[in-house]
């Protein structure tokens, strides 16, 4: 098995064969690093006080990304026609101008989708994850428990892991699951690795006891039937329409019954009190309705607007949970239409591409994207600085809209080869 290789342009994609060893070169190493800092969050659940506000670990800890955001510029200066091929085909890098951490998270995320085959970059977030359920687990076990969560009274007992919260945990162990369920047919050598990985990980996620995780994981995976379902049939609108008819049924029932469903999920109808933010930041956005407050500037200042929101609810919230309305709040109307239409737009391609000849790109793209809309109803994941689910968004954003034409520097031609095997077959026939 071989650990350690110069040459990036493996043929792992060109051969699935030679899927089976773990061929890791000198730049996926510092990759690696790199995710690991995203997907761990620096274990900020070490430096936290559950009796007392924490606003200076974050001041702290921002020292603790300087390591990862000099391995993201060790990746991308040397190879920078990479990131500006992924730009072109990303018009969100604009937005990130605005922080420097959300834009050096950008270009990380447009060099993953640039660089990289899925399968490249996935199995590398399949091992550093593999870390953070040994860790989670040894948090929440070893004397102290600092992986479980005693504050407030009605979420104690639930485990966290690493992260500062259990939704954090559980929205995590939902994007394992997604990576594991994609990579497994191309890693039969791995089976028995990822089979235990995803049974910690669907543990963790019930100890999290996250019911937005939970319903979301479920979204995923109808996401995936109906994928599958697509891909199976030589009539996709006819598969469609099936899809369509099964959950129509259990939709209505749902819509009639939402007390009930609110039982079973353990919620209230104020969804844990999301609904008592919405109406006061709906009141908000009145006032810069267009254009809205800046980037993540409404939460910053301590004597600010959020301080009306603060004062009626009682308690600091620290953002919106709500990622559209948390967009319309920052950038204004102009900014969340950019942002949806955007994401509208990449959605409808990754449904067109499922049935495409890439299993693996087709399953990924859209049960990636049906968790990033869903995802963001209840939870702000877009534009956010230091957040993996962010990178993963525009990694896929850049390889929905693929370069047909192969590039002229010979090292950005290995990596076409390397995405496109069978253009770079025509290519050499001709």
């Amino acid at each position: 098995m071989t650990f350690w290789r110069n040459d990036v342009s493996s043929s792992i994609v060109r051969d699935p064969g030679n899927v089976r060893a773990l061929k890791i070169s000198k730049e996926e190493i510092l990759v690696l690093i790199v995710f690991f800092f995203f997907a761990t969050q620096l274990f900020v659940v070490l430096f936290l006080n559950d009796d007392a506000p924490n606003q200076d670990v974050k001041e702290t800890l921002r020292f603790g990304w300087i390591p990862a955001y000099i391995a993201i510029l060790a990746l991308v200066l040397p190879r920078f026609q990479v990131v500006l091929a992924g730009a072109r085909r990303a018009p969100l890098i604009d937005s990130a101008r605005r922080s420097v951490a959300l834009l050096l998270s950008t270009i990380f995320g447009l060099y993953i989708g640039a660089r990289f085959a899925q399968v490249r970059y996935l199995r590398l977030l399949a091992l550093v994850f593999g870390v953070v359920i040994l860790a989670s687990f040894l948090f929440a076990l070893l004397p102290g428990q600092i992986g479980v969560m005693t504050k407030p009274e009605d979420l104690a007992g639930s485990w966290r892991g690493i992260y500062p919260q259990k939704n954090s945990l559980g929205r995590v162990m939902v994007l394992l699951m997604m990576v594991l369920a994609v990579i497994a047919p191309r890693f039969p050598a791995w089976r028995s690795y990822i089979r235990l990985e995803f049974l910690l990980a669907i543990a963790l996620l019930l100890l999290s006891d996250s019911k937005t995780s939970l319903i979301v994981a479920m979204v995923v995976a109808a996401a995936y039937c109906v994928v599958s379902l697509l891909r199976r049939r030589s009539n996709p609108k006819a598969a469609l329409m099936i899809g369509g008819l099964l959950a129509l049924p259990v939709l209505v029932v749902a819509i009639f019954n939402l007390d009930a469903v609110f039982d079973f999920f353990g919620r209230d109808a104020t969804l844990t009190g999301r609904t008592d933010v919405w109406d006061l930041i709906w009141e908000e956005i009145q006032n810069n309705y267009w254009f809205g407050y800046g980037y993540q500037a409404f939460w910053v200042d301590p004597i600010g607007p959020a301080t009306r929101i603060w004062l009626t609810l009682k308690w600091d919230a620290p953002e919106v949970h709500n990622g559209y309305l948390e967009l319309w709040l920052g950038l204004g109307l102009f900014g969340l239409l950019i942002i949806v239409t955007s994401m509208a737009t990449n959605f409808a391609l990754a449904w067109r591409a499922s049935r495409g000849a890439d299993r693996l790109a087709s399953y990924w793209a859209v049960i990636y994207l049906t968790f990033f809309v869903s995802y963001n109803l209840s939870e702000s994941l877009i534009l956010e600085q230091n957040d993996i689910f962010w990178i993963l968004y525009v990694a896929v954003v850049v390889s929905l809209k693929p370069s047909p034409r192969p590039y002229a520097h010979p090292s950005m031609q290995r990596v076409w080869r390397d995405r496109y095997p069978a253009l770079a077959r025509t290519s050499s026939r001709s």
